[in-house]
């Protein structure tokens, strides 16, 4: 099986999770993980919610959050954003990154991304919020 057809199989049985990890041969005696996680989304308003995630891999070329209205969202979603690192657990960093734009009282599904220098992009297993009304 192809990588890119692995990575597929992959993202298709973890779309329920919040996480995903993917292994990817460097070598023939090593292997480079990848992983990813939305941990929580807080501080929603009517215009805007924040989103804690973590990665943690090599050749990282973007990461960040996207989101939309419709589920399953991707990195050409009309909402996205790349975090600022909080902290790191060794490999592990944990990144915030503020969704800023959105509809009062809208669902909204959210996924975090990372693209790889070799072009290619994992995603994240999608959680959802709702905005608040309008003050």
């Amino acid at each position: 099986m192809k990588p890119l057809q692995l990575l597929v199989a992959v993202s298709g049985i973890f779309i329920l999770s919040a996480a995903v990890t993917v292994n990817k041969p460097e070598s023939r005696n090593s292997t480079v993980q990848t992983d990813l996680a939305l941990m929580q989304i807080q501080y929603i308003t009517a215009s805007s919610a924040s989103c804690e995630y973590v990665i943690s891999g090599t050749d990282i070329a973007l990461h960040g959050v996207c989101a939309n209205e419709n589920g399953n969202p991707n990195i050409n979603s009309k909402y996205k954003a790349t975090g600022m690192q909080q902290s790191a657990s060794g490999a592990k960093k944990i990144y915030k990154a503020s969704l800023k734009g959105l509809t009062q009282k809208t669902k909204y599904f959210v996924r975090v991304y990372i693209k790889k220098t070799d072009g290619t992009i994992i995603y994240s297993g999608e959680k959802s919020f709702t905005t608040l009304p309008a003050k």
